[in-house]
């Protein structure tokens, strides 16, 4: 059994690297500066919520500030994980 996998990321100055079984979004952020750190992470966060809400998919964050964010917000909860794999128990 795979996974699909998608990586929500700030669209970068340069050229992604092409990862073999990654949907890569970007987000499209403006000047980074610490100013804004906050609000750039929120504008990631939101685009890979409403991705995995979209895809009934679990949202796994890997950035400190922007976990802390996340679980803030709401989106720490396992329970979501649960529900899907009750719902998935026996469809492999």
């Amino acid at each position: 059994m795979g996974y699909e996998v998608s990586l929500v990321v700030p669209k970068p100055k340069g050229k992604i690297p092409e990862l073999a079984n990654v949907e890569i979004h970007t987000i499209s952020i403006g000047a980074k500066s610490i100013k804004d750190q906050i609000l750039r992470a929120l504008l990631v966060f939101w685009k890979a919520k409403k991705l995995a809400e979209k895809e009934k998919a679990i949202l796994q964050v890997e950035h400190s500030t922007l976990g802390g964010i996340a679980a803030l917000i709401g989106s720490s909860d396992s329970r979501n994980i649960k529900e899907r794999d009750k719902k998935n128990k026996g469809k492999e």
